[in-house]
């Protein structure tokens, strides 16, 4: 599947469904790329830091290809980590695994909010990949600024509701859709908004 680059897409589906295998494959077309790697999953895509300063080290050394693991999880080291984002990189595709943890139904952290809702034209050129197995919980304006919606299978009623409402999605499909298969929403399309493939 080939991305343009300074995209917004979400990526949604129960565990092992097959998300992060269609994301390593989507991160790999980019030069510039940025992951944070809560779960320990994409350490062969780049170097591995797992500090702010490490970070900015890699970044100012001229890498770049980072995998962010942090040893901080909470709310508000992320919200200082895409600030470092927002201030100081361009033309970069950022990964954003577990985006629920962080950009929960009810909040959603200030810099990352900058992130996402900056215009796909600009010059910082920040494209995003949020991924989450709970679309039901994660914030709306996560959702509302991607213009690709990736959708594997989910089991749960609310997330595979929280689907259907954004995407139109039947709820029959997506229960019944084979691992490794998923579902494309895009809004940007001319002609064929939802499509359906076969894995990758």
């Amino acid at each position: 599947m080939k991305i343009e680059a300074n995209l917004r897409i979400f990526i949604t589906g129960k565990t092992q469904s097959g998300k992060s295998f269609l994301a390593k494959h989507v991160l790999q077309q980019f030069n510039n790329r940025l992951i944070y790697d809560i779960k320990r999953e994409y350490s062969a895509l780049g170097l591995i830091v797992k500090s702010m300063k490490e970070l900015d080290r890699a970044i100012k050394g001229g890498c770049n290809k980072v995998v962010y693991q942090p040893e901080d999880l909470s709310p508000e080291h992320f919200n200082d980590f895409c600030g470092y984002v927002y201030r100081n990189l361009k033309n970069i595709m950022l990964c954003i695994d577990e985006i629920h943890n962080f950009c929960t139904k009810s909040f959603i952290p200030s810099e990352f909010k900058k992130i996402i809702t900056i215009t796909q034209g600009d010059p910082y050129r920040i494209g995003v990949i949020s991924i989450t197995q709970r679309p039901a919980n994660t914030h709306n304006d996560v959702i509302s600024n991607s213009s690709l919606y990736i959708a594997f299978k989910l089991n749960l009623r609310n997330d595979i509701k929280a689907v259907e409402d954004s995407t139109g999605i039947p709820e029959d499909q997506l229960r019944d859709l084979p691992y490794r298969w998923f579902f494309v929403y895009n809004d940007r399309s001319e002609k064929e908004v939802i499509s359906k493939h076969k894995p990758i």
